[in-house]
């Protein structure tokens, strides 16, 4: 019994230490704070700032101006078109969601390989070391881009009142 259990805590404390199984939880935290990111942004009502925006765009394609109107239209205009693009951008949540969920498996797969030990040692670095260039850069990227939007969502009661107005006196 006692072999046993030194046998144990030893295969525990040699899967804990290992720096590939090491790496790969680091995946999947990042990937689940990805996630949780991508949660708070439809939580904080991204969804129906997006429709807001598509609205205060038709809103502004069928409005006249004259020229006397045409900078002050111009600037606003060009305003509502940067956002309504990096919102629509952005808005692919099946895609994301689908690639966070496609990495965790992978991830998962390739910790319980390393683990049971099917796996060479030299191919099990290269996998992990190919998963981490995979996913890093693309979080990055995510997270950057959530953020933004984030950002954008603090001010989207403020635009939308401001361009609301900007209609309601045209």
């Amino acid at each position: 019994m006692k072999v046993f259990l030194t046998v144990s805590f030893l295969w525990i404390l040699s899967s804990c230490s290992n720096p590939l199984l090491i790496d790969l939880k680091h995946l999947n935290q990042e990937l689940n704070s990805s996630q949780n990111l991508l949660d708070k942004l439809y939580d904080n009502g991204f969804e129906s700032a997006v429709k807001d925006i598509k609205r205060h765009v038709m809103i502004a394609k069928g409005k006249s101006y004259d020229a006397l109107h045409e900078t002050h239209y111009n600037n606003e205009f060009e305003t509502l078109k940067l956002i309504n693009k990096k919102m629509m951008n952005f808005n692919m949540t099946k895609e994301v969601q689908a690639r966070i969920k496609f990495d965790l498996i992978q991830i998962e797969n390739l910790s319980h390989d390393i683990k049971k030990k099917t796996i060479l040692k030299s191919l099990a670095r290269k996998e992990v070391e190919n998963e981490k260039n995979a996913i890093i850069p693309y979080l990055s990227n995510l997270n950057n881009s959530i953020n933004h939007m984030l950002s954008l969502m603090k001010k989207h009661d403020s635009i939308d009142n401001h361009m609301q107005l900007m209609w309601d006196k045209w």
